[in-house]
């Protein structure tokens, strides 16, 4: 079991970003994103690769090329267990017992 689907979606600058954003603010509007998260030439291509995977829905709207934003079911869910993630992240480090280090293979 590979990790190909996270990485398609997340390994491309401000894809968490963007993600974090539309939760934080639904049905915000396409251009919040390029105001408040990046100005990347290639945070279209981010966007429309969130709604492909189902983790964002773009509603049109009656304004000319205004296009507002929210999470999905899916997203809802993906941006919890990032969330949780995180949480688990800030947490002190486990310790490794003396003698349970992994070395380096050379």
């Amino acid at each position: 079991m590979g990790f190909e689907n996270i990485d398609r979606i997340f390994s491309s600058a401000n894809s968490v970003e963007i993600l974090f954003f539309i939760a934080g603010n639904p049905m915000c509007k396409k251009s919040d994103i390029y105001q408040y998260v990046t100005r990347n030439a290639h945070t279209n291509e981010k966007i429309g690769r969130l709604a492909e995977e189902g983790l964002i829905q773009m509603h049109p709207t009656n304004h000319r090329n205004m296009t507002l934003l929210s999470l999905t079911d899916k997203g809802n869910q993906v941006y919890d267990i990032l969330m949780q993630a995180e949480e688990i992240l800030r947490g002190p480090a486990e310790d490794v017992p003396e003698g349970d280090e992994e070395t380096p293979s050379e």
